[in-house]
């Protein structure tokens, strides 16, 4: 190509700037574009805009070819003075989606911005390939191993490829660290640890926290909840009662004698509830009084309660 004159197939001066080469190649370019132009002689023409494009826009290239051209009108080239291969041989097609690439918002307008989109649209980036789901697995776990916190161990199953790319059974022993205070729609995810797949990606495994019903407490938030039978006498006399806290350790409940308790009176303990498994704080104990009345009295009681009562 040492006859061409690179400024002719662009357009331009010889004093041209970079600002009116990148404008000029842009142009004929889209005008050129093999999958546009279909006229003959468009897909060569568009290879000599390239490659008058790749030498004028390089500072380095541009002075060594014209410095060659002036020596070839002159008939004495120098060949220690320039390069013979300023011209690399890229890719029209890759200078083309290059130059678009670096340079989506240059100063320049054109009708052919639709020619632009839709050339990108034929050769779309390939996405990287997608990890498979995960495996999602209930953890029950007793309100009391989330008061005090615990470590379980489950052994999972799971198919892996070996060397010879054959599917294999293997298993694993996760480990999971109960936090005291975790709760129902906690989530622990392993990753990796799953099926492998023919790509070689592997899905997770996620076990989520699934309360097991307590007998005695029922949790909502930090609070607990429960309800403490007490005999009449002992709602009109007072009471001294023992509740078994979920860590095994005994709380004393009791009312003096001067105190009467109405069935259906909620007394409220304040931090005996469940732990906030961030802060450490714990929540607050709703203790509710359901008074048992007797079944039936002999003469004698109902003769008393009259006297006592009247």
């Amino acid at each position: 190509m040492e006859k061409e004159d690179y400024y002719q197939i662009l357009g331009v001066s010889k004093n041209a700037n970079e600002i009116e080469i990148k404008k000029a190649y842009r142009r004929l370019a889209l005008e050129y574009h093999p999958d546009r132009n279909k006229q003959e002689g468009a897909k060569l023409k568009f290879q000599k805009i390239a490659e008058a494009f790749e030498i004028l826009s390089d500072k380095s290239k541009r002075q060594q070819y014209d410095a060659r051209q002036q020596y070839q009108d002159n008939n004495s080239p120098p060949l220690s003075t320039y390069s013979n291969d300023i011209y690399t041989g890229f890719s029209p097609e890759e200078l083309f989606a290059q130059f678009f690439q670096t340079t989506p918002h240059s100063p320049f307008s054109s009708d052919d911005d639709d020619f632009f989109s839709f050339f990108h649209q034929q050769a779309p980036p390939s996405p990287p390939p997608q990890k498979p789901r995960s495996v999602k697995r209930s953890l029950p776990v007793s309100l009391d191993d989330l008061y005090t916190g615990t470590t379980k161990r489950l052994k999972v199953s799971r198919t892996i490829y070996n060397k010879q790319g054959r599917t294999v059974p293997s298993d694993k022993v996760l480990t999971v660290n109960v936090l005291p205070g975790w709760k129902s729609g906690t989530k622990i995810r392993f990753p990796d640890e799953g099926d492998q797949f023919p790509n070689g990606e592997r899905q997770d495994i996620e076990f989520e926290i699934k309360e097991k019903p307590h007998p005695v407490f029922t949790r909502k938030g930090c609070n607990l909840y429960t309800t403490m039978t007490i005999s009449l006498l002992e709602a009109l006399t007072g009471f001294r009662k023992e509740i078994k806290r979920l860590d095994g350790s005994s709380l004393i409940v009791q009312e003096p004698e001067s105190s009467i308790t109405q069935s259906g009176q909620e007394k409220i303990i304040i931090g005996e509830g469940m732990p906030n498994y961030k802060s450490g704080e714990k929540g607050d104990l709703f203790l509710r009084f359901q008074v048992e009345f007797p079944k039936s009295l002999t003469p004698k009681q109902r003769e008393t309660l009259k006297s006592v009562l009247a």
